[in-house]
């Protein structure tokens, strides 16, 4: 009666928690000031400017255009397949689209644009950053800034534009700066040469082999060592599965989907209401080492069973009935090598993968089922009939 008493309290006590942290939620957000202001962000298919806007506009849609006479009293930002700009920005411009035209424009910020083809006029009072296939200059475009083009084609028809750049140093056409921003990426981008791929190719293969190929033994080594040091408690939940091994996997089973379920109620948390979600964090992180945990321990208890059950076997064979003298420690180790092997071979297999998973699940739920019932093997697993009605 006592325990039972002191569950309702528990759950009780989560659920007023939980609704307490909603409520406390809900009023600041609707305490707090919206992160963004959207009420010049706007999503058109088609959007045409004649008139002004006094702070920033986003503008995300097909057609986009910026009429003469128009302004932007803030910065600009527009995202489409055309975009048009033939009035004037106070502040800096970006543009992402396929077809970008700046047609006698007045921009008074500096401006990135990144699109498919760029004609450019007009005046730039800032630096201008361009990247696409073509970049068009017509003459008479004034840029006060140094100008950065990552283009396969550029073509600069201002009048006079190299004695202009020299006598000024503005408007001057840097080449394609791209490797130098991200410089500390050069291993990567030496890839597109394909000097380092083979390289790359075969270290990772390095790796992963490697990775295959010691694994095995890290688990039939740390198997080993919990054996030595926790041989009551293994001994224990090695009885649970023998005695009852396919209700102790039905209870692993369970385990795994209880654990399913709040992984994603957690993904739901994070999107609907992310405070919550974020306090619910560590106590996840909690409940993920503790069926790490019931998983370790169910992987030992049956490579136990697995190596004992070898080690009578060659017994057998050998015309020798007693038990071998092998110690535990060497039975262990020798069932985790064979599990992992027969794991790593059933992968390769046509449908491995889900073979493997699904056989894994079944295995390893029997695993955690006993080590759950006996307490990670601190108490001998009691035999308490199922009482229906």
């Amino acid at each position: 009666m006592t325990n039972r008493r002191s569950l309702g309290f528990l759950i009780g006590g989560a659920v007023v928690l939980t609704l307490g942290a909603g409520v406390l939620v809900h009023s600041a957000r609707l305490a707090m000031p919206p992160l963004v202001n959207t009420e010049n962000i706007l999503y058109q298919d088609e959007y045409r400017l004649n008139g002004a806007v006094a702070g920033d506009l986003v503008v995300v849609g097909s057609a986009l255009t910026v009429e003469t006479g128009a302004s932007v009293g803030g910065d600009a930002s527009f995202v489409g397949d055309r975009v048009t700009i033939r009035g004037a920005v106070d502040g800096d411009l970006s543009i992402a689209a396929g077809e970008i035209v700046i047609d006698n424009a007045a921009i008074s910020g500096d401006a990135a644009l990144i699109g498919r083809a760029v004609i450019l006029s007009g005046s730039f009072a800032g630096s201008l950053n361009v990247s696409g296939d073509s970049v068009i200059i017509r003459d008479g475009t004034a840029i006060e800034g140094d100008v950065s083009a990552c283009a396969t084609k550029i073509e600069d028809e201002r009048a006079a534009s190299a004695e202009a750049a020299t006598a000024s140093g503005s408007g001057t056409i840097v080449p394609c700066a791209g490797d130098a921003v991200v410089e500390p990426l050069a291993a990567l981008i030496a890839l597109r040469t394909g000097e380092t791929l083979v390289s790359a190719a075969t270290g990772g293969a390095l790796i992963t082999g490697a990775v295959e190929v010691l694994l095995p033994f890290v688990l039939a080594g740390l198997t080993s060592l919990v054996v030595t040091l926790f041989p009551r408690q293994i001994s224990r939940i090695e009885e649970a599965v023998r005695a009852e091994a396919r209700r102790l996997g039905g209870l692993g089973i369970a385990v795994f989907i209880l654990g399913t379920g709040l992984v994603l109620a957690l993904i739901v948390a994070l999107a609907l209401l992310p405070p919550l979600g974020i306090l619910l964090i560590p106590l996840y992180l909690i409940g993920g080492i503790a069926l790490l945990v019931l998983v370790a321990a169910g992987w030992i208890t049956l490579s136990l069973m697995i190596g004992d059950a070898l080690a009578r076997r060659l017994a057998r064979s050998a015309a020798r009935h007693s038990r071998p003298a092998h110690p535990p420690l060497i039975h262990a180790a020798a069932g985790s090598l064979l599990l992992s092997v027969s794991f790593a071979l059933l992968s390769r297999l046509p449908f491995g993968e889900v073979i493997t998973a699904f056989l894994g699940l079944i295995i390893l739920s029997v695993g955690v089922g006993a080590t759950l019932l006996t307490r990670l093997g601190t108490r001998p697993l009691n035999r308490v009939p199922l009482v229906q009605g």
